[in-house]
């Protein structure tokens, strides 16, 4: 499957960044709890939303990139949404919710969802993100946009995770090229609802 590598410009880099710990620190303020499983909040909260942010931030650029009509604008479009409504519960980039997870070469990197993720629509198409931890990047971190599932296919075909069962894993062998068209969002609801309808 083709991977697009990604690699944000310092002004890019800053500008996500800033997004994911002001987000941190709006959930604090708003005493949410934390959606990662830690009981309490830490320093690695902070850094896990940057990085998630950061993760956004590829799949915009990605998108405007490709000229895609789902987010016209890319990147600066993106960045423009998320200071307009921090506070908003939808989806990351667009249409699309965004799943970052950490490479490792010893590991084939795999879709997660929560629970909780999208779980009253089936239809949200997910994006599956890597890179390596911020902090070891040493300078601007490169990201790599690995495709994408909808959510109900990461539930129906996903395995648990060990240790969090509230967790569905879907391997890269399940994933669609990134960025989809309209014609293959659409075909893909086509094959999950007849699977579930199986």
């Amino acid at each position: 499957m083709a991977t697009i590598t990604v690699r944000l410009s310092d002004r890019q880099f800053s500008e996500a960044s800033q997004i994911g710990a002001d987000r941190q620190c709006r959930a604090i303020c708003r005493k949410l709890r934390n959606r990662f499983g830690d009981p309490d909040d830490t320093p690695a909260d902070f850094m896990r939303h940057i990085t998630g942010a950061c993760g956004e931030a590829a799949v915009a650029i990605a998108l405007g990139k490709a000229g895609s009509s789902f987010l016209p604008g890319g990147f600066w479009a993106w960045a423009a949404a998320q200071r307009k409504d921090p506070d908003r519960d939808v989806l990351d980039v667009g249409p699309f919710a965004v799943r970052y997870r950490n490479e490792r070469p010893d590991l084939d990197v795999e879709l997660t969802l929560g629970k909780n993720d999208n779980k009253n629509d089936n239809a949200t198409p997910c994006v599956l993100v890597t890179g390596r931890p911020i902090v070891a990047s040493f300078g601007v971190p490169v990201f790599r946009v690995r495709g994408w599932a909808l959510a109900g296919t990461v539930r129906r075909l996903g395995e648990r995770l060990k240790g969090l069962a509230a967790f569905r894993a879907l391997p890269n062998r399940h994933l669609y090229p990134f960025p989809p068209t309209v014609a293959d969002l659409l075909g893909a609801c086509m094959i999950e609802e007849r699977a579930r309808a199986a």
